[in-house]
Parts: C-alpha cells; structure tokens; sequence
C-alpha cells in the first residue's frame, strides 16, 4: 500500500492532494487517508472541508472508525470539528440510518443533549435532540 501511495504523490500531475485526501475518507479508504496526512498534515488545513467530509462520514458512508479518527485529528490541530452543525445533522442522520454505534458514540460526546430511545425489548425507536422527538416511521 505505501508504494502506491508514495508513488501517487511523485506523480507530477497531481494538482490537488488534499482532495486525494478528502477522496479516500469518503472511499472509506481510512489507511491510504492516514497514511497521506502522515506525509504531509496540512491536507487537513481546510476545515469546511473537514467538516463536510464529517458529516458524509457520519450520515452516508457510516464509518465509525473513520469520524472517530477524524475528529482525533481535528481536535489535536485545534480545530475541532462542529458535530452540532446544521441541527444536530450528524447524529440525526446516524439514528436515521440505524447506525446507533455512530449515534452512541455522538451522544458518549453530548450526554446532555442526545438521547437514544428503546422499546422494552432493547429494539431501537427514536432519538431525542433538546426535547424536540423524532420516531421512526
């Protein structure tokens, strides 16, 4: 993989590599994505794209490991990552898509803000954002 890589950036018609970056999270391609930002960590300088990315992450793609360690990674530049942007979207979007792992590790973040709801049996029925319910259809 790190030859693939490596040779990927010599390649002298690569214009954009933060957008190789940003291309391979949303592959889901977590590996190839470190692996650039260990090369060179100002791919991440962008952070409407970082956070963008985020929310694909998140709401389409459903890749906990990756909106973990993209999270990780924004914290530690000092530019966290907005995960109520635009009405809580991120953990909606997981508890839509019945990624309740995503959605609890989102609420492990906001305990006060975010609750999961089950049915007596444990099946998962809803989610609660500042009182404001939404249940499945």
């Amino acid at each position: 993989m790190d030859s693939d890589i490596l040779e990927l950036l010599k390649n002298e018609n690569l214009i954009n590599l933060e957008q190789v970056f940003y291309s391979a999270l949303e592959a889901g391609k977590l590996q190839i994505a470190q692996r650039i930002f260990q090369i060179n960590p100002n791919v991440m300088k962008n952070h409407n794209s970082m956070e963008t990315t985020f929310r694909y992450v998140c709401g389409r793609l459903c890749r906990l490991d990756i909106a973990q360690w993209m999270l990780q990674v924004s914290k530690e530049r000092g530019q966290e990552i907005n995960i109520s942007f635009n009405n809580e979207e991120e953990f909606r979007s997981a508890c839509e898509a019945g990624r309740i792992d995503i959605a609890q590790w989102l609420q492990s973040l906001k305990p006060d803000l975010y609750e999961i709801e089950y049915d007596e049996n444990g099946k998962y029925i809803g989610y609660k954002i500042r009182g404001k319910k939404y249940d499945l259809l």
